[in-house]
Order: structure tokens, then C-alpha cells, then sequence
């Protein structure tokens, strides 16, 4: 009798195998799915030359596209599956969406992300011979989520919270904390889920090239929208009220709830392309709270036309007396893509902040307005911070 059971059970789990196609052979697909891909999905592929595949079954469309950078069309089976394959694409982070009959929809077989103001889709294109973002064998920190009352908003807000690998382990340890910005069009989560960043960080904690450190991401939009454009009076006023937030309301949250070094020198405050311009206005003229700048790629640098924007207005005293700065600040630090629209304004701007005696550190890298710049960004300036 224990022998029929044992028997009709492995009967059964070989049955359930081949139907979910686990140890059956299955056919041979081409390229790799996508890491961003919902467990099982073999759709979207990623190819050998970086282009990548994207499938859905829509049979009672009549027209479908996949929007990624731009619209490839999409060709019908006899099945009511769509297919599309994509010119060759840049290494890193893609967002995307499936276009059916002229409507926009997320892929079911991917995780989605917060970016361009939705949750939406998206790829991951790995880079030869570039690992620091990639999950190791190492000790691994945490991504915390905390709620705390903003009393500039009178909303309750949210916080992702990375606390190093050893947090834990000893109740008396403090640590430095690194306050990080995303770009428009995101939110708190975007540098934990795009931006790898807990990832990149237990990576140099592990190699020590990083001191241990806390990172706090928290949302820049406490209104909807930042008005016209950068560097009008709507935009600094948005800047300046996440400035009230950040100084009122989370540091001292985080100094409360979490073991953080409160002061100057172990604050940090860092931010990509608004984030960028957030920091560069709340950072400098708020250097009672901060020793370390860290601007990456933001067109907030752009003035009118071709010119660079006011830097003494958006920062009184900066060119005109930089040796306060260059005294106050232990690092200040400013990257960029180098195919990026707002290269050219960064070379100027830090071009003209030496020619006044600023000290700055500048980083470049290849790439445009994109992730791919901005975790290579985080994993050069985290290293250089709390020396």
C-alpha cells in the first residue's frame, strides 16, 4: 500500500512539472527574459546584441505597439499574440508600455516602477563587464519604509530608509546619513527600485570603499507639480517648501527614530535632475545642516537661452565669497552623462564656480538622462562621503 502511494505521488508531482514546465523540456527561446520580468514570464527576451522582444495576447485588437523610446509595431499570430522586436538598446533601465488600439497599458509580465508620474513597466539591459549594481554574496542591508507627519503639509508622508548590513547587530553604533532626492516625474521608492541603490551600497560597504551609512529617499512633491520651469519663482518656492519638510519635519524624524550622528559633517544631501536642483538650492544655503553636496544631472543649471543659471541669486555669497563655501563644504560634488542635454550647462557651471575660487568635484560619465548615469553617479560619490 506505501508503495502505491509513493508511487501515484511521484506519478503526480511528474505530471505537475511538465505542466508548468519545470524539469520538461520546453522550447528554445531566444536571448534571456528581462530581470524585471514577474516570476515565470518569458516575455519580454533580452537579445545578444541589446535589442529585446516584447509579446502579448490581445486577439481582439487591431492595432498594437510597445513604446519604448519609441513606437515599434507590433505583427499577429493566428493566436492573437503580438510580437515586436526593438532596435539594439542602451544598457541600463527602460520604461515601456504596450499601446493597444491607441491606449496606453502596463505589461503583466513585469514588475512596474514609479516613474514619468505613473507606475509603469519596464527592462532591464545589462551592461558588459559592470557588476557593482548587481546583487553578491555579501552582507545585506535593509530598505525600511517609515510614515511621519509633515508639518509642512499637514499630510503624512513616506519614507524608504536603507540602513547598513550591520544595523542590527549593535544597539549603541550611530551611523552618518546620506538624504538622496529623485527627479521629476518620481518618488520615494525610485532610487531602491531603479536606482538599485541598497543594492550598490552593501556592494561598497562590503569591498569597504563606503562607510557604513543610513540613506534616507523621501518624496520632493509636496505640491502636484514644480510650475513652469526650473529657476522661476514658482519652481524655488516649490524647492524652498521641501526645504521647510526636510530641515522641520524628516531629519529630525530620522534623528529620532533612527540611530544617525545629528550633525553637519555626518549630513549629507544628494539628488538627480530636480533632486539635482533641490540640492543645489536647499544644500548650499543650508550649510549649518550640511557638509556634502552631491548634484547629479540637473537642467536646472540651464538659464535662459544658452547661458547657465543666476548662481549667486539661487545661492547668495557662493561666487562672491567662496572661501566661506570652500571652508564649510567637505565635499562638493556635481556629475553628469555626457550625451546628456544638460552636459553642456554642467561643464559651464562648474567651469564658472572654479573660476571663483569654488571648490567642486566633477564626475562624467557615458550615457544620457538615464539610471545607467545616476547608480554610476551614487556608487563614485558614496565612497567620497563621512572620510
Amino acid at each position: 500500500m506505501k508503495r502505491f502511494i509513493l508511487i501515484s505521488f511521484c506519478l503526480s508531482l511528474a505530471c505537475f512539472v511538465m505542466a508548468q514546465g519545470g524539469f520538461a523540456e520546453e522550447e528554445t527561446l531566444p536571448g534571456n527574459p528581462s530581470e524585471t520580468n514577474v516570476r515565470g514570464a518569458k516575455y519580454p527576451r533580452i537579445l545578444s546584441d541589446n535589442s529585446a522582444v516584447f509579446r502579448i495576447k490581445a486577439p481582439e485588437a487591431q492595432k498594437v505597439q510597445v513604446r519604448i523610446g519609441r513606437d515599434y509595431d507590433m505583427t499577429r499570430d493566428a493566436e492573437g499574440v503580438w510580437t515586436a522586436t526593438t532596435a539594439p538598446l542602451r544598457s541600463g533601465f527602460h520604461a515601456y508600455s504596450f499601446v493597444i488600439d491607441g491606449v496606453a497599458f502596463n505589461d503583466p509580465g513585469t514588475d512596474t516602477f514609479f516613474t514619468t508620474g505613473r507606475w509603469i513597466s519596464a527592462i532591464e539591459v545589462p551592461e558588459a563587464n559592470v557588476d557593482f549594481y548587481h546583487i553578491k554574496e555579501v552582507p545585506h542591508g535593509d530598505v525600511r519604509r517609515a510614515r511621519y507627519l509633515s508639518a509642512e503639509s499637514g499630510q503624512w508622508r513616506q519614507l524608504y530608509i536603507y540602513t547598513p548590513p550591520a544595523y542590527d547587530a549593535d544597539p549603541n553604533k550611530k551611523y552618518p546619513v546620506l538624504y538622496i532626492q529623485h527627479g521629476a516625474g518620481e518618488n520615494e521608492s525610485s532610487w531602491s527600485t531603479a536606482g538599485k541603490l541598497d543594492i550598490i551600497m552593501d556592494n561598497l560597504i562590503a569591498d569597504g570603499k563606503a562607510v557604513p551609512m543610513i540613506v534616507v529617499m523621501s518624496d520632493d512633491y509636496l505640491v502636484p507639480d514644480i510650475g513652469k520651469g526650473y529657476n522661476t519663482p514658482s519652481t524655488n518656492a516649490f524647492f524652498d517648501m521641501f526645504a521647510r519638510d526636510l530641515l522641520h519635519s524628516i531629519i529630525p524624524f530620522v534623528e529620532k527614530h533612527y540611530r544617525a550622528i545629528p550633525d553637519r559633517r555626518h549630513r549629507a544631501l544628494a539628488g538627480l535632475s530636480m533632486g539635482g536642483g533641490i540640492t543645489f538650492r536647499v544644500g548650499l544655503n543650508n550649510l549649518d545642516s550640511f557638509a556634502n553636496v552631491g548634484v547629479f544631472s540637473t537642467s536646472a543649471l540651464r538659464g535662459k537661452g544658452e547661458d547657465i543659471f543666476d548662481i549667486e541669486a539661487q545661492v547668495p555669497g557662493l561666487l562672491s565669497k567662496p572661501a566661506h563655501f570652500n571652508k564649510q563644504l567637505d565635499l562638493f560634488y556635481i556629475s553628469n552623462g555626457e550625451q546628456d542635454g544638460s552636459y553642456k550647462y554642467t561643464i559651464k557651471t562648474v567651469e564658472t564656480l572654479r573660476a571663483h575660487g569654488v571648490e567642486v568635484e566633477l564626475k562624467t560619465f557615458p550615457g544620457v538622462h538615464e539610471w545607467q548615469v545616476w547608480r554610476k553617479a551614487l556608487h563614485d560619490f558614496a565612497p567620497r562621503l563621512f572620510r
